[in-house]
Parts: C-alpha cells; structure tokens; sequence
C-alpha cells in the first residue's frame, strides 16, 4: 500500500476503567498527531470509574483535537468495544491496542512507518506486534497459543501482542467476529484464511502505571475469563468448520466417511456372502478392499478437500497408515486382553479409537496434508 492510497491512520483504543491513563495516553499520541494525519479513537467501553469526567476535560483541549470518543453505556466484551470503534473510524489504515500504557504509543507509529516505507503491504497483509520470549516465559500464554493452533488449522505466534494493523478493505470483509478477548485471535485467524502475510515486528511490554488489569485482576475473573475465551475459540472453530484447514471440520467429515465405509464394508461382504455364495473369508477380503477403496478416495476429496493427482506414491502413503492402524488395534487388543485381562468386547472399542486416531493424524499430516497454496 503506497503513500497515495493512505487517506489517514486511525487507531482504536478500549478504554474501561482507565480514568487516569487518559491523560498518559493523549500525550502519548500528540508528537505523531503532528507528523502524521492521526484519527485516535478512544472508546469508553462503558466504564463504571470517573472516566468520563477525564474524557470530558482532555477532548476540549486544542493539543487533543486529533482524538475523538465513542461511548458504550455497557461493556459487552473487549473485543466489543474494538469492534464498534473500528465502525466508527474514517482512516484506509485501521489499527487498535490497549489502554493502560503497557504496550507503548510509540510502537503502533513505528507501525505505520513500515507501511509508509513499503516494508509492509496492506493489500495483502497485517503487522502486528511481537513480544520476545512471552511465549516461553508463560506457560499460560504459550497453553492457549498451542490451542488456538490446534483447534483452528494454523499456527499462530503471540496472539494478543499489540498493535493489531490492517487495511480497511480487510476490516470491512470481516463477518462473525467475537466479542470478547478472542478478537486479538480472530483477527489473525481470518488473515490466515486470506492467505494475508502476517508481519510482526518486536515491541515492549511496559509495566502498569495506573488502574488494574480487567482480566486477571483476580483468580475468579482470570479463570472465568479463559473459559469464556477458550468457548469462543471452540464456537469459531465450529462457525469455519467447513473450511478446508480445519481441524474440527476434518474430524467430522473424516467421522462421516467412516460410518460410511464400514456400511459399504459390511453390505458388499452380505452381497458377497448371500448372492454369490463366496466363503465368508473371501467376502469378508472383498470388502474390506472395497470399503479401503472407498475410504482412500473420500477421505482425499472429502475430507481433506485434497486436489493432487492420484500417484502410487499417495496410495502407499496410504497403504502405510493404514498398516500403522492394523498393528495399533492389534496392540491394543493384545495388551489389554492378554497382558491386562480386560474384556475382549470393552478392549475393542479401545482398539477402534486407536485405530482411528491414527488413521485421522495420518491422513492428515502425512497422506493429505493441506496444499500450501489453499
């Protein structure tokens, strides 16, 4: 994105019992508010402290024109609040973070000038922050992360670093967006499915100076806060289910053409069996290669939505995984009923969900993994 495509920069803070950090921020932004064309979006994402009576007293300053304010009289989430102030907003270039200092002003200016200087491209691509070794130093953080991975296909790397900073064309084709604090991941998980780039440049994690933090401020709403967050993940997992890349949608469809194919099994073995009077072991070799057959062609195009041409190199792929489930069942069967003396029938369906797991994790990272150009 070119310096002419550039109408304005503006950046969206949530602002919710930050009464004193409104003065720190305003000054903050005044020196880029003079360089650059800054629209700052304060959103008092209704406050329940004296953060009006600060709004109030600092937007009727001259030095502050650059920055405006949006009201919510209840504060519905975090990413709410975002949410309704990037509505409001009048620049090509969106960006938001927090309020309460700890991710300096300084960095999203040192954003912009990425964008500026043609390091970043917006037409295609996000910046967003990046704090060295969060992830290792937290184990919550680094937890969540491997979630998130998990649960929606792609692999992200410090989700809720600030700033977040994108275009407007991307804002605006954005649908089902959450409102609470998965909007950081949200965000990130909707350019991934663009194919956007995601840039991320190192910043700071500076200290509070006033107020609390409105997540962990303590044990009660910390843990409340990664349940509701955690559900969130799950419901978008479930809204983009039918996504090429995602894993739940995989494990459903994968589940589909299970059910499937042990049908086509057991119905071609009757048909083997009762109208053409074959052995009960040839039958039974019959279908199971039928219902292999099967399963080899759905789970590649159904399944894992996979485009490539069929080579023998595919099928021993899959030949190989589905040895690996044989010796799996058989395992497991083995040591629960001769090694540990639980019942065949219990034993079994142990031995069925071993099985498929395998197969599952097989396909999917070694048979049909997901072109990289999808």
């Amino acid at each position: 994105m070119n310096d002419s495509k550039i109408a304005s920069f503006s950046v969206v803070l949530p602002c919710y019992n930050e009464g004193q950090n409104i003065p720190l921020i305003l000054e903050r932004f005044q020196p880029f508010a003079k360089k650059i064309n800054l629209e700052l979006i304060l959103v008092d994402n209704g406050s329940t402290d004296d953060s009006y009576k600060y709004f109030q007293e600092e937007l009727s300053k001259e030095e502050n024109s650059f920055a405006r304010l949006v009201k919510i009289s209840k504060n519905i989430g975090y990413g709410h609040g975002i949410h309704e102030g990037l509505l409001q907003a009048k620049g090509q270039v969106l960006a938001y973070s927090h309020a309460d200092i700890q991710t300096p002003p300084e960095d999203l200016y040192k954003g912009y000038s990425k964008i500026l200087n043609g390091e970043v491209d917006l037409n295609d691509g996000i910046l967003k922050g990046f704090r060295p070794g969060r992830d290792e130093a937290l184990i919550l953080t680094s937890g969540l992360k491997k979630f998130v991975s998990l649960m929606l296909g792609y692999n992200f790397v410090d989700i809720n670093a600030q700033p977040k900073i994108f275009s407007r064309s991307f804002f605006e084709s954005l649908k089902l967006q959450p409102e609470d604090f998965s909007y950081d991941c949200f965000i990130l998980f909707q350019a991934r499915r663009k194919n956007f780039a995601i840039h991320s440049m190192d910043v700071q994690f500076d200290a509070r100076i006033y107020g609390e933090s409105k997540w962990a401020a303590n044990i009660v709403t910390k843990y409340r806060t990664i349940f509701y967050y955690l559900k969130s993940i799950l419901t978008l997992a479930w809204q983009y289910r039918k996504d090429c890349n995602s894993p739940l949608g995989q494990l459903l469809r994968f589940t589909q053409i299970g059910i499937f194919t042990n049908i086509v099994n057991y119905s071609i073995f009757l048909i083997c069996l009762w109208f053409f009077f074959w052995s009960p072991k040839m039958s039974s070799s019959i279908a199971f290669s039928f219902g292999l057959l099967s399963s080899f062609f759905f789970n590649k195009s159904y399944t894992f939505k996979n485009t490539h041409k069929v080579e023998i190199k595919l099928i021993i792929k899959f030949l190989m995984i589905n040895t690996c489930s044989f010796i799996a069942n058989y395992s497991t069967v083995h040591l629960g009923v001769t090694q540990m003396g639980f019942s065949a029938e219990l034993v079994q369906f142990a031995a069925i969900l071993m099985a498929a797991i395998v197969n599952f994790l097989g396909y999917k990272l070694f048979v049909f993994p997901i072109h990289k150009d999808l």
